[in-house]
């Protein structure tokens, strides 16, 4: 699913958990496993949402990369679940922030703040402020 966010901000999201071979990371590139073991998954503010109607784990956080897990154990992954403009205010590279996927009334919801290095926005006591947004995408299914 396509979200556009703002008409000024022209940002084009995919919000689709869309199996892709290789994924670009900001660390290189991942391919995406199967039966990762939950201690090989390095993840920073991981956050799992439990979906009953796919009976499936889904595992995000910063970088915006996506696992999958029908037992907590073993994970699948890394999907590419957040497709960005690179025209946008966000940049080329935005870095994805503490994402989040809440279900709520039969409609999936990622939350994750947005940040474009490259915009420096302000200074406060000499440390350098990014540009940055939180958005909250929607989608049919996880």
């Amino acid at each position: 699913m396509s979200t556009k966010i703002g008409n000024s901000t022209q940002v084009l999201i995919l919000f689709s958990f869309l199996l892709l071979p290789v994924v670009s990371f900001a660390q290189g590139n991942l391919k995406m496993q199967t039966d990762i073991p939950i201690d090989s998954i390095r993840l920073s503010d991981p956050f799992i949402l439990a979906d009953k109607n796919t009976e499936t784990y889904y595992m995000t956080g910063t970088g915006g990369k996506l696992w999958k897990s029908k037992d907590l154990k073993l994970w699948e992954g890394p999907f590419t679940v957040v497709e960005t403009d690179p025209d946008s205010w966000m940049g080329k590279n935005p870095m994805i922030w503490a994402a989040e996927i809440h279900q709520f009334k039969g409609k999936y919801y990622y939350f994750a703040t947005f940040t474009n290095r490259d915009v420096i926005i302000d200074t406060v006591k000499g440390n350098k402020i990014e540009r940055r947004a939180s958005h909250i995408l929607v989608s049919d299914s996880p």
